[in-house]
């Protein structure tokens, strides 16, 4: 039963590894591939399961269908597990498929816990909070908004967390440390599995699948580790399974390790390469990107404004994106192209209506107005930019006593 069970978790990592769908940068067909082969199936077996077909059916992280992939694989391995258990006996016991597979699945963490390092040491994970974030009262934020604005304003935090992440990631590559390496991971991933439920934020799945991953890996060295740490005996890690093609050809060996790592580090680093910067708040932003009080708006006629023109921020979002803020605190956005030769902005709502308003730039650089046409009435904005660089939140500050 325990060789039964042992089989069944490392075949249903290994289908894990291979079918959960990830935005890869070198080889972007994976997910591609992945969402051609589940995503119409798993969507029928989803309107069976719940009765109803799910709306905006997707495979990404804690999506219905990514749990029942995960299930579907887990099914299956269960079936391979049992078969391999009679094939097994006819291969007799020196055949083995684990020490591959675990090489496979270490350099497969080592990957995604390089992403991730590499991600906040660019700051891209965790980015600084956009204006119309700043600018919202605290108790309207989400929680999972909140904790990726605060982890974004604080560019030491993501060198120190990146900095674990990655050093974890480069100590799993190489076996004498890989033990050392996957005991860091696994404390990593303890962390962010708890920040994840802790903030509801949208990884729970897949990062619970990676700190699975750790322990499998780590599962081998368990007691003795409990031996050593618990009950404080000097005893030796079990020593890793090489493979007898690799002990006979050390150039393969060492060849295959150096394409592996530059492999990761290729993936990890590749949108940094392709943009040209290593920090993403130093990256250019987009044309009349910012926050703007409104000082005025002008409606034809006189009159009072409706309620819903009653704005007293207005921002333009780095992804593209009008926001408008009203008296209330309310959000309302669209989608943004600004075409500088027409001088217009060019808004697409959520039912796809596409309309354009021209806009103008005052005398002072920072003076922004709008021709916004709503209902057939068109009001001319007339709004400030904000020095929204200058918040209290985003001075880095450092204090060693309280006093001072």
């Amino acid at each position: 039963m325990k060789a039964y069970l042992s089989g069944w978790l490392r075949l249903f990592a290994g289908l894990g590894v291979v079918c959960i769908p990830f935005p890869f940068h070198l080889f972007p067909y994976q997910q591609a591939l992945m969402q051609a082969l589940f995503l119409a199936p798993l969507s029928s077996l989803a309107a069976q399961v719940w009765g109803a077909p799910i709306a905006h059916a997707d495979l990404s992280s804690d999506s219905s269908l990514l749990y029942l992939l995960l299930a579907v694989l887990g099914a299956i391995a269960a079936v391979g597990a049992a078969l391999w258990q009679v094939l097994k006996r006819r291969l007799g016991p020196g055949y083995k498929v684990w020490p591959l597979g675990s090489k496979l699945i270490s350099y497969y963490l080592a990957l995604q816990l390089a992403q991730y390092g590499f991600d906040k040491l660019g700051k891209a994970q965790f980015y600084l909070p956009e204006p119309n974030i700043l600018y919202t009262p605290i108790g309207m934020l989400d929680q999972d908004v909140l904790y990726w604005s605060t982890m974004g304003i604080s560019y030491p935090y993501n060198l120190f967390l990146g900095g674990v992440e990655v050093l974890a990631a480069a100590l799993i590559l190489f076996r004498p440390v890989r033990v050392l390496g996957l005991l860091l991971a696994l404390g990593v991933l303890v962390h962010i599995v708890a920040i994840n439920f802790s903030f509801d934020i949208s990884v729970k799945l897949y990062a619970c699948f990676l700190l699975f991953l750790s322990v499998l890996l780590l599962g081998p060295q368990l007691g003795r580790l409990y031996g050593l740490f618990v009950r404080q005996k000097s005893i030796g890690l079990k020593p890793e399974y090489e493979l007898p093609y690799l002990q006979r050809n050390p150039f393969v060996r060492v060849a295959g390790k150096s394409f592996v790592v530059c492999l990761i580090l290729i993936e990890s680093l590749f949108p940094y390469l392709r943009d040209g910067h290593f920090n993403d708040d130093m990256a250019a932003r987009p044309y009349l990107h910012g926050a703007y009080a409104v000082q005025s708006i002008d409606r034809p006629m006189g009159g009072q404004l409706p309620a819903d023109m009653r704005l007293k921020r207005i921002f333009i979002h780095r992804d593209g994106y009008l926001i408008f803020q009203d008296e209330a605190d309310k959000m309302t956005d669209f989608k943004l192209q600004i075409d500088p030769y027409k001088r217009a902005f060019v808004l697409t709502d959520y039912a796809f209506r596409q309309t354009q308003h021209p806009y103008h730039l005052g005398p002072a650089e920072n003076a922004l107005s709008l021709h916004y046409t709503l209902r057939d009435t068109t009001y001319e904005i007339h709004a400030l930019a904000l020095a929204w660089q200058e918040l209290p939140v985003l001075q880095r500050q450092f204090h060693w006593r309280v006093d001072r």
